[in-house]
């Protein structure tokens, strides 16, 4: 077994983190890292190969776990994301949102191009549309909560309530690795003790 994060590491945003148990991959959140000293186009480059990604499990629906989905897909990835039905339905309304956001953007750069009466060839295009986001969405697995989900023959998987945001979980994996039982847990974000959600 190997796990290795490659993002939200001494930063907030770009949650992701690969699991490997022998060839099998599994990728936890797949967040969009959006800190002020990186282009939005620099989360295109995978730190891995998303064709190689067997599954996503996503903990949360807020745009630092699950806002590079789209891209993913794009690029690459066909396997399903799995998720609670909460984290599915937010999820499909926050990327929605990002595209809007994307091309807004987009618009106020050509704008700006023109007045300048230049070409840039760094003008900002859209990171994903909204024909990637559906694609995204039609990966979604759901899960309930305390349900143990059998990934494939040595890894199960159980989403436990996290609090945080409406649907967020942790995802608690039980690995058979060569004979050995292990347990990983990914808790996303935690929300606040007896908080109402």
């Amino acid at each position: 077994m190997k796990l290795t994060i490659h993002g939200a590491a001494r930063q907030v945003t770009g949650s992701m983190h690969l699991l490997e148990v022998d060839q099998y991959k599994i990728l936890i959140d797949c967040g969009l890292d959006y800190e002020k000293d990186r282009s939005i186009q620099s989360n295109e480059n995978f730190p891995f190969d998303p064709a190689e990604i067997d599954v996503v499990v996503l903990t949360h629906a807020h745009i630092d776990h699950s806002g590079n989905l789209p891209t993913l897909v794009r690029m690459g990835f066909e396997g399903q994301i799995l998720c609670t039905p909460a984290t599915a339905d937010l999820t499909e309304l926050l990327l929605l949102d990002s595209v809007n956001i994307f091309m807004n953007k987009a618009q106020k750069s050509q704008k700006h191009n023109r007045k300048r009466r230049g070409y840039n060839q760094n003008q900002q295009q859209p990171l994903y549309l909204q024909k990637h986001v559906m694609d995204t969405v039609e990966r979604f697995v759901t899960i309930g909560f305390d349900r143990p989900f059998r990934i494939n023959g040595n890894i199960e998987m159980t989403f436990i309530p996290i609090g945080h945001l409406l649907g967020a979980a942790a995802a608690v994996f039980n690995i058979n690795d060569h004979g050995e039982e292990k347990t990983i847990a990914f808790t996303g974000d935690v929300g606040r003790k007896g908080y109402p959600v």
